[in-house]
């Protein structure tokens, strides 16, 4: 009897837990009804910010940015996740920037490399504290940890914080320094992990526009873009509307895939929460029984005495 009433005792718990994961996938269910609509939002400002450029980059090549030399300086955005129950998540993050940033390091190079990185997100500075083994090690690039957006209204400060963190890792002393800035993030719709470039911006662009003539035929623009800037200024107010769009829209991006990882996950544990609960009910009753026979064997012994 005492190890039936401990299997209804592990029951009971197994569904307190179900009960608990359950209500986690209805709020990451309605995180993604809202990161939705957001979504569709930014990708249509996405495409006018690209129209945009596009045309200005055709129309005034002189404002377009002369092939500079490798940037010295890379600073690397890993946007990982604030909360748990999202599987690998977080180590994909790590792979890709092990993967396509440590290719980039070539030792026998004359020009030296200083790979920044930024990660956001409590879960990925956990995986990180784990898998970086020293500060004092060069080969491991030196790592800012930012917290990550837990829900969508935390997007826009996070990016204010992206914003100073990177104010301060520009050199102070050189500030035309060139600096390439990349982002690894997990992309909803792609449903992988992406690099994206911010910095230098419009790179496609730029390096699609210096390939082929700019007064082609084959050219889009029709009339040339009226501008009440300088096209230099112009540009400088386009690169920043560029780089927060994209900071935006990235966070979104993973904050979505984050969630949709999420729910996949707490399925699967609740799945297996039902089968296991299941099997104890089973067990329980089949003790049960036992219990029922030995009573009923007992009754029937004690008759049989009288």
């Amino acid at each position: 009897m005492a190890f039936r009433h401990d299997l209804e005792a592990h029951r009971g718990k197994l569904q307190d837990i179900r009960s608990i994961m359950h209500s986690m996938k209805t709020l990451a269910n309605m995180e993604t009804h809202k990161l939705e609509k957001r979504i569709q939002a930014q990708q249509a400002i996405a495409n006018h910010i690209t129209t945009m450029a596009t045309d200005f980059l055709i129309a005034y090549p002189q404002a377009r940015p002369t092939v500079l030399n490798e940037p010295a300086k890379q600073i690397v955005l890993l946007i990982g996740s604030e909360r748990g129950f999202c599987g690998d998540f977080n180590g994909q993050i790590w792979q890709t920037l092990q993967t396509e940033f440590a290719q980039k390091s070539d030792p026998e190079s004359e020009q030296t490399h200083q790979t920044q990185v930024i990660a956001l997100g409590s879960k990925l500075q956990t995986l990180l504290s784990s898998v970086v083994h020293s500060a004092s090690d060069e080969s491991q690039p030196a790592i800012h940890y930012l917290q990550g957006a837990d829900v969508t209204e935390e997007i826009s400060h996070v990016v204010e914080l992206i914003a100073l963190t990177l104010d301060t890792l520009q050199p102070k002393n050189d500030s035309t320094q060139p600096i390439s800035l990349f982002a690894i993030y997990h992309d909803q719709a792609k449903q992988k992990v992406l690099t994206q470039q911010l910095l230098p911006p419009f790179s496609e662009l730029v390096e699609s526009s210096n390939e082929q003539d700019l007064n082609d035929s084959t050219s889009t623009v029709h009339a040339e873009p009226i501008l009440n800037l300088n096209p230099i200024d112009f540009y400088l107010e386009l690169t920043e509307q560029f780089i927060g769009h994209n900071l935006q829209h990235i966070l979104t991006s993973s904050l979505m895939a984050e969630n949709q990882s999420r729910i996949q996950h707490l399925e699967n544990a609740t799945r297996y929460l039902d089968k296991k609960t299941a099997e104890l009910l089973i067990k329980s009753n089949a003790l049960r029984q036992e219990e029922i026979i030995e009573e009923i064997e007992i009754i029937l012994l004690n008759q049989s005495n009288v």
